[in-house]
Protein backbone atom coordinates (compact mmCIF):
# COMPACT_ATOMS: atom_id res chain seq x y z
CA UNK A 1 0.00 0.00 0.00
CA UNK A 2 1.17 3.34 -0.71
CA UNK A 3 1.97 5.73 1.63
CA UNK A 4 2.37 9.93 1.01
CA UNK A 5 5.41 11.97 2.88
CA UNK A 6 5.64 15.46 2.09
CA UNK A 7 8.96 16.98 1.77
CA UNK A 8 9.76 20.62 3.20
CA UNK A 9 12.80 21.89 2.11
CA UNK A 10 13.98 24.57 4.96
CA UNK A 11 16.78 27.00 5.42
CA UNK A 12 18.51 25.09 8.03
CA UNK A 13 16.97 21.49 8.02
CA UNK A 14 14.76 18.89 5.98
CA UNK A 15 11.74 17.84 7.75
CA UNK A 16 9.32 15.37 6.73
CA UNK A 17 5.75 14.58 7.78
CA UNK A 18 3.73 11.39 6.94
CA UNK A 19 0.01 10.71 6.30
CA UNK A 20 -0.93 7.19 5.70
CA UNK A 21 -3.48 7.21 2.77
CA UNK A 22 -5.68 4.98 4.09
CA UNK A 23 -6.23 5.16 7.86
CA UNK A 24 -7.17 1.26 8.28
CA UNK A 25 -3.26 0.57 7.16
CA UNK A 26 -1.89 2.33 9.66
CA UNK A 27 -0.69 0.00 12.01
CA UNK A 28 0.70 -2.06 9.35
CA UNK A 29 2.11 0.44 7.42
CA UNK A 30 4.14 1.80 10.60
CA UNK A 31 5.44 -1.65 11.49
CA UNK A 32 6.77 -2.13 7.78
CA UNK A 33 8.62 1.44 8.54
CA UNK A 34 9.77 0.33 11.42
CA UNK A 35 10.99 -3.56 10.13
CA UNK A 36 12.85 -1.15 7.19
CA UNK A 37 14.59 1.32 9.54
CA UNK A 38 16.30 -1.68 11.42
CA UNK A 39 16.06 -5.02 9.81
CA UNK A 40 17.60 -3.53 6.16
CA UNK A 41 20.37 -1.71 5.10
CA UNK A 42 18.54 1.55 3.72
CA UNK A 43 15.10 2.88 5.72
CA UNK A 44 12.82 4.74 3.92
CA UNK A 45 14.25 8.33 5.53
CA UNK A 46 17.63 7.52 4.69
CA UNK A 47 16.75 6.95 0.65
CA UNK A 48 14.58 10.13 0.53
CA UNK A 49 17.59 11.97 1.74
CA UNK A 50 19.27 10.93 -0.84
CA UNK A 51 16.40 11.75 -3.23
CA UNK A 52 16.40 14.73 -2.59
CA UNK A 53 19.52 15.65 -2.83
CA UNK A 54 19.41 14.74 -6.74
CA UNK A 55 19.51 17.85 -8.95
CA UNK A 56 16.71 16.66 -10.95
CA UNK A 57 14.47 16.85 -7.35
CA UNK A 58 16.04 20.20 -5.95
CA UNK A 59 14.97 21.61 -9.33
CA UNK A 60 11.58 20.39 -9.16
CA UNK A 61 11.09 21.82 -5.43
CA UNK A 62 12.74 25.08 -6.69
CA UNK A 63 10.17 25.32 -9.18
CA UNK A 64 7.12 24.14 -7.07
CA UNK A 65 8.25 26.97 -4.42
CA UNK A 66 7.99 29.54 -7.27
CA UNK A 67 4.54 28.86 -8.46
CA UNK A 68 2.72 28.02 -5.53
CA UNK A 69 4.38 30.83 -3.63
CA UNK A 70 5.82 28.94 -0.89
CA UNK A 71 2.80 27.01 -0.43
CA UNK A 72 3.80 23.57 -2.30
CA UNK A 73 6.29 21.07 -1.44
CA UNK A 74 7.54 17.77 -3.34
CA UNK A 75 5.70 14.60 -1.91
CA UNK A 76 6.55 10.90 -2.01
CA UNK A 77 4.32 8.17 -2.72
CA UNK A 78 6.18 5.16 -1.57
CA UNK A 79 5.81 1.06 -1.54
CA UNK A 80 7.89 -1.63 -1.91
CA UNK A 81 8.61 -4.51 -4.56
CA UNK A 82 10.52 -7.70 -5.06
CA UNK A 83 12.37 -7.70 -8.23
CA UNK A 84 14.14 -10.81 -9.25
CA UNK A 85 14.74 -11.99 -5.37
CA UNK A 86 15.52 -8.16 -4.63
CA UNK A 87 13.81 -5.59 -2.24
CA UNK A 88 13.29 -2.30 -3.62
CA UNK A 89 12.29 0.92 -2.18
CA UNK A 90 9.45 1.74 -5.00
CA UNK A 91 8.85 5.98 -4.49
CA UNK A 92 6.76 8.19 -7.36
CA UNK A 93 7.69 11.98 -6.34
CA UNK A 94 5.38 14.79 -7.36
CA UNK A 95 3.04 17.15 -6.15
CA UNK A 96 -0.19 16.20 -4.03
CA UNK A 97 -2.21 18.43 -5.63
CA UNK A 98 -6.22 19.19 -4.46
CA UNK A 99 -7.54 16.90 -7.08
CA UNK A 100 -4.57 14.37 -7.96
CA UNK A 101 -1.17 13.59 -7.36
CA UNK A 102 1.19 14.71 -10.31
CA UNK A 103 4.20 12.59 -10.64
CA UNK A 104 7.50 13.89 -11.58
CA UNK A 105 9.69 10.82 -11.02
CA UNK A 106 9.36 7.14 -10.24
CA UNK A 107 12.68 5.77 -8.38
CA UNK A 108 13.62 2.96 -7.02
CA UNK A 109 15.84 2.46 -4.18
CA UNK A 110 17.89 -0.91 -3.52
CA UNK A 111 16.45 -2.41 0.34
CA UNK A 112 20.48 -3.06 1.14
CA UNK A 113 21.93 0.14 -0.61
CA UNK A 114 20.97 3.48 -0.37
CA UNK A 115 23.19 3.97 -3.76
CA UNK A 116 21.59 2.05 -5.97
CA UNK A 117 19.27 4.51 -7.64
CA UNK A 118 16.81 3.69 -10.26
CA UNK A 119 14.67 5.85 -12.63
CA UNK A 120 11.86 5.31 -14.86
CA UNK A 121 11.80 6.25 -18.44
CA UNK A 122 8.67 7.90 -19.07
CA UNK A 123 8.73 6.39 -22.69
CA UNK A 124 9.54 2.79 -22.17
CA UNK A 125 8.59 2.61 -18.65
CA UNK A 126 11.76 0.51 -17.49
CA UNK A 127 13.76 1.52 -14.79
CA UNK A 128 17.78 2.46 -14.93
CA UNK A 129 20.08 3.20 -13.26
CA UNK A 130 20.99 6.91 -12.24
CA UNK A 131 23.66 7.51 -14.36
CA UNK A 132 22.82 5.64 -16.75
CA UNK A 133 19.35 7.30 -17.03
CA UNK A 134 21.08 10.39 -16.93
CA UNK A 135 22.99 10.08 -20.10
CA UNK A 136 19.89 8.77 -21.25
CA UNK A 137 18.75 11.94 -20.98
CA UNK A 138 21.83 13.79 -22.39
CA UNK A 139 21.42 11.22 -25.75
CA UNK A 140 17.98 12.25 -25.99
CA UNK A 141 18.31 15.68 -26.00
CA UNK A 142 20.78 15.91 -28.69
CA UNK A 143 18.81 13.99 -30.60
CA UNK A 144 15.94 16.06 -30.36
CA UNK A 145 17.96 19.23 -30.85
CA UNK A 146 19.12 17.70 -33.74
CA UNK A 147 15.89 16.90 -35.12
CA UNK A 148 13.11 18.81 -37.11
CA UNK A 149 15.32 22.06 -37.36
CA UNK A 150 13.82 24.93 -39.67
CA UNK A 151 15.63 25.38 -42.84
CA UNK A 152 17.09 29.06 -43.47
CA UNK A 153 16.36 31.57 -43.97
CA UNK A 154 13.35 31.12 -41.24
CA UNK A 155 10.26 33.34 -41.55
CA UNK A 156 7.99 32.37 -38.56
CA UNK A 157 5.02 33.84 -40.56
CA UNK A 158 5.55 30.45 -42.73
CA UNK A 159 4.87 28.35 -39.70
CA UNK A 160 1.59 27.54 -37.35
CA UNK A 161 3.34 27.50 -34.33
CA UNK A 162 0.73 27.16 -32.18
CA UNK A 163 -0.26 24.05 -34.00
CA UNK A 164 3.20 22.54 -33.84
CA UNK A 165 4.15 19.63 -31.13
CA UNK A 166 6.56 20.71 -28.87
CA UNK A 167 9.35 18.76 -27.60
CA UNK A 168 10.50 18.19 -23.81
CA UNK A 169 13.82 18.28 -22.33
CA UNK A 170 14.25 16.30 -18.78
CA UNK A 171 17.81 17.36 -19.14
CA UNK A 172 18.26 20.27 -17.14
CA UNK A 173 19.98 24.22 -18.69
CA UNK A 174 20.68 26.29 -16.13
CA UNK A 175 17.50 29.12 -15.69
CA UNK A 176 15.43 26.95 -17.73
CA UNK A 177 12.62 27.18 -14.64
CA UNK A 178 11.94 30.56 -15.96
CA UNK A 179 10.15 29.34 -19.18
CA UNK A 180 8.10 26.35 -17.51
CA UNK A 181 5.32 28.23 -17.74
CA UNK A 182 3.29 26.32 -15.26
CA UNK A 183 4.42 22.81 -16.36
CA UNK A 184 7.07 20.28 -15.27
CA UNK A 185 9.44 20.69 -17.90
CA UNK A 186 10.95 22.79 -20.78
CA UNK A 187 9.43 22.60 -23.87
CA UNK A 188 10.53 23.82 -27.20
CA UNK A 189 10.27 24.09 -30.99
CA UNK A 190 13.45 23.70 -31.93
CA UNK A 191 14.79 25.98 -34.60
CA UNK A 192 18.62 25.83 -35.83
CA UNK A 193 21.79 24.90 -34.20
CA UNK A 194 24.50 27.92 -35.64
CA UNK A 195 28.00 27.23 -34.57
CA UNK A 196 27.95 26.15 -30.63
CA UNK A 197 24.59 27.95 -29.68
CA UNK A 198 21.15 26.32 -30.05
CA UNK A 199 18.00 28.04 -30.61
CA UNK A 200 14.43 27.28 -29.55
CA UNK A 201 11.12 28.78 -29.55
CA UNK A 202 9.32 28.32 -26.37
CA UNK A 203 6.10 29.07 -25.41
CA UNK A 204 5.06 31.67 -22.68
CA UNK A 205 1.04 30.33 -22.59
CA UNK A 206 0.80 30.81 -18.70
CA UNK A 207 -0.90 34.07 -19.34
CA UNK A 208 -3.53 35.88 -21.32
CA UNK A 209 -2.47 34.81 -24.54
CA UNK A 210 -2.06 31.28 -26.18
CA UNK A 211 0.14 32.57 -29.47
CA UNK A 212 3.19 33.94 -27.46
CA UNK A 213 6.32 32.72 -27.86
CA UNK A 214 10.15 33.55 -26.59
CA UNK A 215 12.88 32.49 -28.80
CA UNK A 216 15.89 31.30 -26.51
CA UNK A 217 19.66 30.79 -26.96
CA UNK A 218 21.26 27.86 -25.15
CA UNK A 219 25.16 27.22 -24.58
CA UNK A 220 26.92 25.25 -22.74
CA UNK A 221 23.88 24.09 -21.13
CA UNK A 222 22.94 27.36 -20.11
CA UNK A 223 20.11 29.89 -21.67
CA UNK A 224 22.00 32.95 -22.53
CA UNK A 225 19.64 35.33 -23.97
CA UNK A 226 15.66 35.38 -24.46
CA UNK A 227 13.54 38.01 -26.79
CA UNK A 228 10.08 37.95 -27.18
CA UNK A 229 10.06 37.01 -30.91
CA UNK A 230 6.51 35.30 -31.96
CA UNK A 231 3.10 36.12 -31.22
CA UNK A 232 -0.42 38.06 -30.79
CA UNK A 233 -0.92 40.74 -28.20
CA UNK A 234 -3.82 42.59 -27.72
CA UNK A 235 -6.39 44.41 -25.27
CA UNK A 236 -8.90 41.91 -23.61
CA UNK A 237 -12.77 42.48 -23.98
CA UNK A 238 -11.88 45.12 -26.61
CA UNK A 239 -13.86 44.93 -29.29
CA UNK A 240 -11.78 47.39 -31.85
CA UNK A 241 -8.54 47.30 -29.41
CA UNK A 242 -5.02 47.72 -30.25
CA UNK A 243 -3.63 44.46 -31.46
CA UNK A 244 0.35 43.70 -31.86
CA UNK A 245 1.43 41.08 -34.04
CA UNK A 246 5.33 39.82 -33.65
CA UNK A 247 6.95 37.82 -36.13
CA UNK A 248 10.43 37.09 -36.79
CA UNK A 249 13.40 35.71 -39.52
CA UNK A 250 16.56 34.20 -38.68
CA UNK A 251 19.19 33.43 -41.29
CA UNK A 252 21.93 30.72 -40.67
CA UNK A 253 24.71 33.59 -39.90
CA UNK A 254 22.75 34.55 -36.88
CA UNK A 255 21.30 37.80 -38.21
CA UNK A 256 17.62 37.95 -36.59
CA UNK A 257 15.01 40.28 -37.21
CA UNK A 258 11.85 40.61 -35.18
CA UNK A 259 8.86 42.54 -36.65
CA UNK A 260 6.09 43.70 -34.67
CA UNK A 261 3.36 44.91 -36.53
CA UNK A 262 0.33 47.00 -34.64
CA UNK A 263 -3.26 46.97 -35.80
CA UNK A 264 -6.51 49.42 -34.82
CA UNK A 265 -9.19 46.73 -35.87
CA UNK A 266 -8.07 45.43 -38.88
CA UNK A 267 -6.20 48.49 -40.14
CA UNK A 268 -2.44 48.15 -40.08
CA UNK A 269 -1.11 51.24 -38.17
CA UNK A 270 2.70 51.17 -37.89
CA UNK A 271 5.54 48.57 -38.34
CA UNK A 272 8.48 48.14 -36.14
CA UNK A 273 11.65 46.42 -36.49
CA UNK A 274 14.20 45.57 -34.04
CA UNK A 275 17.59 43.47 -35.23
CA UNK A 276 19.82 41.60 -33.03
CA UNK A 277 23.18 39.53 -34.36
CA UNK A 278 24.19 36.29 -32.86
CA UNK A 279 27.39 36.64 -31.12
CA UNK A 280 29.89 33.72 -30.55
CA UNK A 281 29.18 33.36 -27.02
CA UNK A 282 25.68 32.59 -27.77
CA UNK A 283 24.44 36.23 -26.69
CA UNK A 284 22.04 38.66 -29.01
CA UNK A 285 23.81 41.77 -29.44
CA UNK A 286 21.18 44.51 -30.37
CA UNK A 287 21.93 46.45 -33.25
Amino acid sequence: MNKVCFLYLGIVSVLFSCQSSNKKDTKSIDSLMKYKTTTIGCSVDQAMDNLIALKELKLQHHLLDSITKGKGNIAFLTDSIDIDGEKYLSFSAGYNGLERFETYYNFLVNSQDCQDIRVMDIVSGTYFPLSEWREKQERTTIQDFNEAKKSFPINSKKYNWTNTAYQSVQKHFEGEEEFYCGNSSFRYIPLADIDKTTIVLVPMDCGDFDDYFSLLTIQDNRIISDVHAEGLWYEPDAKDGDEKQTSFTLTERGALVITTEMFKGNKLMKTESQKYQLMADGSLKQL
